[in-house]
């Protein structure tokens, strides 16, 4: 089921999502929903996303723990040094 949603948009954005559809032959409502699926995907996919996600399953000290912790890092702190495969 689809709901209905108000969002405010920039003119330039607006114009850019109208022809964009129209090049594809696609609704703006589908590539808005599209775009925004994927901006949910990528941040959904995020260590800072899934670390904030397990604040479920602890109790509210450990989250606000947790969230300090989050929040001190930096850009640095988020960098991968080394990547490795593993084959089992």
């Amino acid at each position: 089921m689809k709901n209905s949603f108000n969002l405010r948009l920039d003119q330039e954005l607006i114009d850019d999502i109208k022809k964009v559809s129209k090049i594809y032959d696609e609704s703006m409502s589908e590539l808005i929903r599209e775009g925004i699926q994927m901006a949910l995907e990528k941040r959904k996919n995020s260590i800072f996303y899934r670390l904030n996600s397990i604040t479920e399953y602890v109790d509210e000290e450990e989250e606000v723990a947790i969230l300090e912790a989050l929040n001190s890092l930096t850009d640095d702190d988020l960098t991968i040094e080394r990547s490795e495969t593993v084959e089992v």
